[in-house]
């Protein structure tokens, strides 16, 4: 039938990333409204310049394009309605995360397409439109609560891909959005075998240092992700990657893995702890949900430092890094606590930022 050739595409290694990166777009859309979009070329938050462009030039039955067509948030809404439902995995296309005939259930295209779907639905519960973030939240619980009576809770065998697909995969993927490919892509090695982005990732030609390619590479980098829905996606990864699987970090080198994505979420927490706490009393701010994260990934860290002291073939190198890593971390926590006892940096009436507190504190 037709949705299993849309799922034959979705799963492909070479299509499926540029379908994911589509609808990861559409998601993520949002048309400025009123004299702001008169003229403005900029890419709304999370989406790069050319994915910007690719969609507003679409074609349109009904309208000169594709941006013309969307420009009402009624029809917009409708759209990103239609994607949560071909999307979702509770729903009966799935077009992601389902098992084609003949498919073995533990192949690495289910657990991609698990955490592409993850990804999107994450993304989407944060929408700016109320309809559109209840729908999505709704499908991620259904989905995060669909094995909740089951007896594999190791945090690494057949219950974390099943929920997650990839949790180190779709780790990268979400803080990589939190912090700006560009930004992201400076802070760790983009060669490593744990780097493991769900969408399509560009790297120039061997030699090839012209302007118009550094141009094209440019517009493709995804701008970093702002106010409530960076807080979705730092509490998910806080709550759903480190918090409910103790294992993320059991893989053949879990000494790289843990570094790797360690520096994504120290330079995550980095850069909205070092700033003001303005955003403290938000419903979704991102502040409270960095120091989430911070104390969440610190556990981790903590739980494979003391394996890694004890194991008889553990080395000094291993123990340096994690060591390392474990003291950005409690740098970052005696940060924020210096800075928010003074009662010349922090406003008065920000409730929420003893919540804050609390997780620095639990750092320490």
């Amino acid at each position: 039938s037709y949705v299993d050739n849309i799922r034959l595409v979705c799963k492909d290694l070479a299509t499926g990333p540029a379908v994911f990166d589509l609808l990861l777009d559409a998601l993520l859309y949002t048309p400025e409204q009123g004299a702001a979009a008169r003229g403005s070329s900029l890419p709304s938050p999370g989406m790069s310049q050319s994915g910007y462009e690719r969609l507003l030039s679409g074609a349109s039955l009904t309208a000169t394009n594709w941006a013309a067509e969307h420009a009402s948030l009624s029809r917009l809404r409708e759209l990103k309605l239609c994607l949560l439902d071909f999307i979702a995995p509770c729903r009966r296309w799935a077009i992601f995360d389902s098992v084609m005939p003949g498919e073995s259930s533990d192949s690495d295209s289910i657990y991609l397409g698990t955490a592409r779907t993850v990804a999107l639905l994450v993304v989407a519960s944060a929408d700016l439109h109320p309809d559109v973030s209840e729908r999505a939240g709704s499908y991620l619980r259904a989905h995060m609560d669909s094995m909740r009576n089951s007896t594999n809770t190791d945090g690494r065998g057949r219950l974390a891909s099943n929920l997650l697909g990839n949790p180190l995969g779709l780790a990268c993927t979400l803080l990589n959005l939190v912090l700006g490919d560009n930004v992201a892509e400076k802070t760790v090695d983009v060669s490593s075998t744990y780097y493991q982005c769900l969408g399509m990732s560009l790297s120039p030609p061997a030699g090839a240092e012209s302007e118009s390619v550094r141009t094209v590479l440019l517009s493709s980098k995804r701008r970093m992700l702002i106010g409530a829905l960076s807080a979705e996606v730092m509490t998910f990864v806080s709550s759903r990657i480190f918090d409910d699987t103790p294992r993320v970090f059991t893989t053949e080198n879990p000494v790289e893995a843990a570094s790797l994505i360690g520096r994504l979420v120290l330079a995550s927490c980095d850069n909205y702890l070092s700033s003001s706490f303005e955003s403290v009393g938000a419903r979704r701010s991102p502040t409270v949900a960095a120091s989430r994260l911070l104390c969440s990934f610190c556990i981790r860290l903590a739980s494979l430092y003391d394996v890694v002291l004890t194991s008889k073939e553990s080395n000094e190198n291993e123990t340096t890094i994690l060591r390392d890593m474990l003291g950005r971390t409690l740098s970052i926590a005696c940060s924020v606590l210096s800075s928010s006892s003074s009662s010349h940096t922090v406003p008065t009436g920000k409730q929420r930022l003893t919540e804050v507190k609390d997780s620095c504190y639990g750092v320490i």
